[in-house]
């Protein structure tokens, strides 16, 4: 009777034991998930927040980058008036620029769209290395097919639109042409209907007798050369030159020789209301002493040269 009541309290014992043992192995088991389920809180906290440091570096790049445009902005504005000469040819350059760089973009985003459309397809279809390989490069033959046949479309659309803007140049120049033909031809039938032939002679301002480039001497003396045939009844010519910011020499080349053509018929030549860097050039050339009565700071002034007696032909210089 005492071996069993022993050999029953033996298996109690070694229930309980067997208990603590399953107790603990739960424990460390929920010890271990615990632990896991921290290491993964604690690594998507710190995705999270590189997430959001990227994400405000972005925008505060951004917001850098919107000023310095601001800023650029407004310096250009600026310094507007000073390069309005220069701005067409600027505009067409950074559009040009602008156009090659978004080609670039676009075509690197083609090269990478396909790229990557292709490696999902090599990757779904698990092919072997050499093979994968090979398809790689007919996919990148083929990429680079489609690349040049984009490209050649796009240079073809682009010669095309030049084409199109040399033929309405040529257009408008024809036009151009016809207009200022009609210009002198009313001007000299205006001139021949007048009577008695007037004695002054008014062009307010220059630069609306010269059609062309002003920076040429051969367009300007071209376009003053109406100015001359009409000139043969009268006694004097006043030229405003207002509006006519900026001159060089070739300019002021063809002035005297309007000067000369107008002397040797006995017209005396005025200028009037001059901007500051043709006057300072005429100035130190020598010119605004030359004319008669000098540069006028009003058209009003250099109308009394009417009053005056007309000039005595100087003769030509050697």
């Amino acid at each position: 009777e005492e071996e069993k009541i022993a050999a029953f309290a033996a298996e109690i014992i070694k229930s309980q034991e067997e208990a603590e043992a399953l107790k603990a192995g739960k424990r460390e088991e929920a010890d271990r998930v615990l632990a896991k389920l921290s290491a993964d809180k604690e690594e998507n906290d710190r995705k999270r927040d590189e997430m959001e440091e990227l994400i405000n570096r972005l925008y505060f790049e951004e917001q850098e980058e919107k000023h310095r445009a601001a800023m650029a902005a407004k310096a250009e504005s600026a310094e507007a008036a000073k390069r309005e000469m220069m701005r067409a040819n600027e505009e067409q350059l950074a559009i040009k620029r602008r156009m090659r760089e978004e080609e670039a973009a676009e075509d690197e985003m083609f090269r990478r769209k396909m790229f990557e459309k292709f490696a999902e397809e090599d990757r779904v279809e698990q092919m072997h290395a050499t093979k994968r390989r090979m398809k790689m490069q007919e996919h990148k033959r083929e990429v680079e097919r489609l690349a040049a046949v984009k490209k050649a479309m796009y240079e073809l659309q682009i010669e095309r639109e030049l084409e199109e803007q040399r033929g309405r140049e040529s257009a408008e120049a024809a036009e151009a042409a016809m207009v200022e033909e009609e210009r002198q031809r009313l001007l000299r039938d205006h001139a021949a209907a007048m009577n008695p032939p007037p004695a002054l002679l008014i062009v307010y301002p220059i630069v609306s007798a010269v059609n062309g480039d002003s920076h040429k001497n051969a367009e300007v003396r071209r376009g003053l050369q109406p100015l001359v045939d009409l000139a043969t009844d009268v006694r004097c010519v006043v030229l405003c030159m207002q509006g006519l910011l900026l001159m060089d020499t070739s300019g002021l080349e063809a002035l005297r020789q309007l000067q000369r053509a107008l002397r040797r018929r006995g017209v005396s030549l005025r200028l009037a209301e001059a901007e500051e860097q043709p006057l300072s050039l005429m100035r130190r050339a020598g010119f605004a002493a030359a004319l008669d009565g000098g540069v006028a700071p009003t058209v009003a002034q250099a109308v009394a040269c009417v009053a005056a007696p007309p000039p005595v032909p100087a003769p030509e210089a050697p």
